[in-house]
């Protein structure tokens, strides 16, 4: 196995949690701070989605200007299309690109930083259903 296949096997398992951690919350859930200071999981979408758009920048030689992302309005299912195909992209130019800098960058924003908002999601969702199944982010 590669670095860049290993790599992406990890991006893969973690896009994977991404979305089992999503998946069958409500809108009002998707909007709920059970914590006030945490991030709602629309806010954490969000937040991904600007650093996705940062890592593919990244990939570039680009800097980003940070908070300066404007996630879709409107619907859910309308940002996690723009959120996965971001994630896409990202991945993508940062596994291609031909330096081992931009490997490590794709460790830090789609592997490790991704896996801690499947913490942050995962407790939020935990908070609002105590039944809710923390292992089912796991094959």
């Amino acid at each position: 196995m590669t670095a860049e296949e290993l790599v992406q096997s990890r991006i893969d398992e973690a896009g994977f949690q991404l979305a089992k951690a999503f998946e069958g919350a409500t809108e009002e859930q998707l909007n709920d701070k059970p914590v006030s200071s945490m991030m709602s999981i629309r806010e954490q979408a969000e937040h991904l989605c600007e650093c996705y758009v940062a890592a593919e920048k990244l990939s570039r030689g680009e800097s980003h200007d940070w908070g300066s992302y404007a996630a879709p309005s409107g619907s859910w299912e309308d940002l996690a299309a723009q959120f996965w195909a971001l994630r896409d992209k990202a991945a993508k130019a940062l596994i291609t690109a031909d330096t081992d800098t931009t490997l490590a960058e794709a460790c830090a924003f789609l592997v490790e930083h991704d896996a801690y908002h499947v913490g942050q999601i995962a407790a939020i969702r935990i908070a609002q259903n105590a039944g809710w199944n923390a292992y089912s982010i796991y094959r």
